[in-house]
C-alpha cells in the first residue's frame, strides 16, 4: 500500500511538472521571439505543442506559414496546428480555416468541413452555427441542436425551437426561422411569438402577425402589445383600450398616463383616471418624468373655473343677524 501510495505522488508530481514544463517552454519561445531567434523560439513552441498546449501549436504554425525567420512550410504548419486541435475547439478552426497553396479545392473544402465539425462537437458554438446555415434538413438541425447545448445545458423542447428560430431569424434566414418560431410559439414561449409576429409582418401576412403579437401581448410580451397599436392593424377601440391598460399593468408610464388622461374626458372616469395616474408615478422611468406626471395629476384634481364657481355659489350665506 505505502508502495502504491509512492508511486501515485511520483505520478501526480510528473503531471504538475509536465503541466509546468509546456507552458515554461512556450514563455521561452515567447521570450526568443522578442530577441527575433526563431528558430530557437519554433523548436520551444514545437516541444510545448506536443506537451499538449495549443497556443504554442498556433504559434509555431504562424512561423511557418508566414516563414518568420523560418523557411515557410505549409505541410508542417497543418500538422501543428492539428496537434493542437485535439485539446482546443478553437484550433480546429484554424485547421479548417487554413489556406495552403499546396491544397487543392476539394482537399481544402473537406478539411473544412471535418474540422468545423469537429470544432462543433468540441463545443465551438460559431461553428455549429456556421455549418447550420451551409446545411439543410435534419443535418442543420442536428447542428442547431449543438449549438443550443453549447450555450444551455438545458435545451431541449420549445427552448431548442426557440433557439433555433431566433438563430434563423437574425441570420435573415426568415422561411427557416418561421417553422421553428411556431412551434415554440405553441409551447407559450412569449419571445417565440412576437418574433413570429415580426418575421409575417414583413411578408405582409398581418392578420396572422398580428394574432401573434396578440398571444405574446397576452404572455407579458411588452413590445408585443405595443406592436398591436401599430397604425397598420386599425385595431377596435375598445381592443386598444385593452391593450394600453396591459401595457400600463407591464409598466408603461406612458400608456398609464395616455389612459388616464382619455378618462378624464369620460363621464364616472375619475376614480379610474386617478388609479391610471398612480401607476403612471409607480412606474415612470426618472425622476423628470416623474415631476411632469405629478403636475398632470395636480392639475387633473384641481377644479375646473366652472366648478369652482359652482361651489363659491353653494356655500350658505352668513345671515346679517348673526354679523
Amino acid at each position: 500500500m505505502r508502495a502504491f501510495l509512492c508511486l501515485f505522488a511520483v505520478f501526480v508530481l510528473v503531471a504538475c511538472s509536465d503541466k509546468e514544463d509546456k507552458i515554461t517552454l512556450f514563455e521561452k519561445g515567447i521570450r526568443a521571439l522578442s530577441y527575433e531567434a526563431y528558430d530557437v523560439a519554433v523548436n520551444y513552441f514545437e516541444r510545448s505543442c506536443y506537451a499538449g498546449f495549443a497556443k504554442s501549436c498556433e504559434q509555431a504554425a504562424r512561423l511557418y506559414q508566414e516563414g518568420m525567420g523560418i523557411k515557410i512550410d505549409h505541410e508542417r504548419a497543418l500538422e501543428l496546428l492539428i496537434e493542437g486541435c485535439e485539446n482546443d475547439a478553437r484550433t480546429c478552426l484554424l485547421v479548417a480555416q487554413y489556406d495552403s497553396p499546396q491544397l487543392s479545392k476539394q482537399q481544402a473544402q473537406k478539411l473544412y468541413e471535418e474540422y468545423t465539425d469537429k470544432a462543433c462537437r468540441m463545443g465551438q458554438i460559431s461553428a455549429c452555427e456556421e455549418l447550420a446555415l451551409q446545411n439543410s434538413g435534419r443535418k442543420a438541425t442536428s447542428y442547431l441542436r449543438f449549438a443550443c447545448k453549447n450555450a444551455n445545458a438545458h435545451c431541449d423542447g420549445a427552448k431548442f425551437y426557440a433557439f433555433a428560430g431566433a438563430f434563423y431569424f437574425h441570420q435573415d434566414e426568415r422561411e427557416r426561422a418561421i417553422p421553428f418560431l411556431d412551434k415554440a410559439c405553441k409551447e407559450k414561449d412569449k419571445t417565440s411569438c412576437h418574433i413570429l409576429g415580426l418575421a409575417l409582418s414583413e411578408k405582409n401576412e398581418l392578420d396572422s402577425a398580428f394574432a401573434h403579437f396578440e398571444r405574446a401581448c397576452a404572455l407579458g410580451k411588452l413590445e408585443s402589445c405595443k406592436a398591436m397599436l401599430a397604425d397598420i392593424y386599425n385595431i377596435a377601440p375598445n381592443v386598444a383600450r385593452q391593450t394600453r391598460e396591459r401595457l400600463c399593468k407591464l409598466g408603461d408610464s406612458k400608456e398609464c398616463l395616455q389612459l388616464a388622461k382619455e378618462l378624464t374626458n369620460e363621464k364616472r372616469g375619475k376614480s379610474q383616471s386617478e388609479s391610471f395616474y398612480r401607476k403612471a408615478i409607480d412606474s415612470c422611468a426618472d425622476q423628470d418624468e416623474c415631476d411632469q406626471i405629478k403636475e398632470e395629476w395636480q392639475e387633473f384634481k384641481r377644479p375646473s373655473p366652472q366648478k369652482q364657481k359652482e361651489n363659491s355659489e353653494q356655500k350658505p350665506r352668513i345671515h346679517e343677524s348673526r354679523i
